[in-house]
């Protein structure tokens, strides 16, 4: 069987993310294998926004019950998120 030479060119943000992969322990064969998925999912992370002090009283101070507040906590987390986590 003949040997065969590979060239991979890899970009700064494609070096980037390898190795943060090889840091949180994924395998570098899972890597090469969906590094587009993978990459896709790490480009929509951003900064959690939780909830200030005001937005607790306020809430609070709307609900009538732990259910409605739950819920109200729930849908403010969703807005200031980005409508999902």
């Amino acid at each position: 069987m003949d040997e065969m030479t590979y060239t991979v060119t890899l970009t700064a943000k494609e070096l980037t993310f390898r190795e943060r992969a090889r840091k949180a322990g994924i395998p570098a064969i899972v890597v090469s294998m969906y590094a587009g998925a993978l990459q896709r999912l790490v480009d929509k992370e951003r900064p959690w926004v939780g909830l200030t002090d005001e937005d607790r009283q306020e809430l609070a101070a709307e609900q009538h019950s732990w259910e409605g507040l739950c819920f109200a906590v729930e849908a403010k987390l969703k807005e200031q998120n980005g409508g999902d986590f």
